[in-house]
């Protein structure tokens, strides 16, 4: 399974990744908005999970992109918590 995982944080970032693909994800990071826009519509991913606080970009932007694909969506922010559309 493919995921997109948006994160700004560096440092969360590499943790969550290392994590997932323990889990055996393969996964494809960007740092933030434009960069996982330009990912999403580029990819075939099964799953976003996206920073709900991004610097340059909020977490819904990335929405319409990611239904035109059929990509299940979930955000999270930076303690964890989940929220599913």
């Amino acid at each position: 399974m493919r995921l997109l995982l948006v994160e700004d944080e560096i440092d969360i970032q590499s943790f969550l990744r290392s994590s997932l693909e323990e889990a055996g994800y393969q996964v494809e990071a960007a740092a933030d908005g434009k960069t996982a826009e330009r990912l999403a519509v580029d990819g075939q991913f099964d799953i976003l999970i996206v920073d709900l606080g991004l610097p340059d970009q909020d977490r819904h932007q990335l929405d319409p992109q990611a239904a035109s694909t059929g990509t299940q969506r979930t955000g999270a922010d930076s303690i964890g918590a989940a929220e599913r559309r």
